[in-house]
């Protein structure tokens, strides 16, 4: 699957999404055997090394799957960004109970931080240069 077909609110077999399309705020996308399931939004850091993010579904079939425990027990699943590539393939979700159950929109992620904007990720040099 390439980029243009995640950022326009695509699967693998060009079905169409069925929420309003993705946004700026899609930081994430969530595949299964590349299919793309889900989007992830709204990202806030939790506790060391977890963010939490908005998870919504792409499909009703998709909401099934992510709705289903065994999904995020078995670790099966890929989070990609908007170009195709896969931030850390070594994620891992936390707090799915409550996600399936309806209790919250939100998943934790172990190790999966939001892209820095590009002020920041110029690192330490970059951002003592802005104060001369």
């Amino acid at each position: 699957m390439n980029s243009e077909d995640i950022t326009e609110g695509k699967t693998n077999d060009n079905s169409e999404r069925k929420n309003e399309g993705t946004t700026d705020e899609d930081i994430f996308f969530l595949f299964q055997n590349d299919r793309c399931l889900a989007t992830l939004s709204q990202p806030r850091l939790e506790d060391m090394f977890w963010c939490s993010y908005r998870v919504l579904a792409f499909d009703d079939a998709s909401q099934t799957t992510i709705l289903d425990q065994t999904f995020w027990e078995t670790v099966d699943f890929e989070v990609r960004d908007a170009a195709g590539e896969i931030p850390n393939p070594h994620t891992f979700t936390g707090r799915f109970i409550e996600f399936c159950n309806g209790e919250t929109d939100r998943l934790w992620f172990r190790s999966l931080q939001p892209p820095q904007a590009p002020e920041r990720s110029k690192g330490i040099v970059g951002w003592l240069k802005s104060f001369f």
